[in-house]
């Protein structure tokens, strides 16, 4: 009987000896999911409808903030999981912090020029996904508008719009780092490798599309 509760013992303590000399897990390296990533979400100008952007964060620390109306310089800083973006020229900055899921939280939003933040996370598919001989389906919203929306990418960077908008027919699009523009007349971004999202024709009026 003593033996038993000797090799118990044994165990316990060794037990406890692997257990304490465990080192911690790493901590997690924030900058990798931000530095060279597109991000997107949803925000709003004060008194306006919500609508889609994106930031691609430079690896120097600029960055590229896109929405429908054009796309915007700025700068970004990380200090552990705490992100500090600001626009250049809009006196706007936003604080928030990075989130272990690749999501922003606790936004803090500087009102100045109106910017109002609600929402971001990491793009769900690799940058500049080919599109050539891909067709997606959807629909523009806008209140209780609802229309049919078709793209069908052809090679060439050309796109051939179906839908109940003022432009259909084919157009040229410009495809960078996860946004998609045709024009002046639609905004998107690529959301994940079957997922497309953004506004047609004004802010207000939020596209979604799904490849087929």
């Amino acid at each position: 009987m003593k033996k038993k509760v000797s090799v118990l013992l044994v165990a316990l303590l060794c037990t406890a000896f692997i257990g304490g000399c465990k080192k911690d897990s790493p901590a997690k390296d924030y900058a990798a999911s931000i530095k060279d990533k597109t991000w997107w979400g949803q925000f709003y100008y004060t008194g306006s409808p919500v609508e889609y952007y994106a930031i691609h964060f430079s690896g120097d620390g600029s960055l590229t903030w896109s929405e429908f109306a054009a796309d915007y310089p700025g700068k970004w800083k990380l200090d552990g999981n705490k992100l500090m973006i600001s626009l250049d020229g809009a006196a706007s900055t936003f604080k928030a912090t990075v989130s272990d899921e690749n999501k922003l939280a606790d936004i803090i939003n500087t009102q100045a020029n109106g910017y109002n933040m609600i929402s971001g996370e990491a793009l769900a598919n690799p940058a500049n996904t080919p599109l050539d001989n891909t067709i997606w389906k959807g629909t523009a919203v806008s209140g209780s508008l609802i229309i049919a929306l078709q793209l069908s990418f052809k090679p060439g960077a050309n796109v051939e719009i179906k839908s109940g908008s003022n432009f259909p027919g084919t157009r040229t699009y410009i495809m960078q780092s996860g946004v998609i523009r045709v024009g002046i007349n639609l905004f998107g971004i690529m959301t994940s490798a079957t997922e497309m999202k953004g506004s047609v024709d004004k802010p207000a009026y939020l596209w979604q599309a799904t490849k087929q």
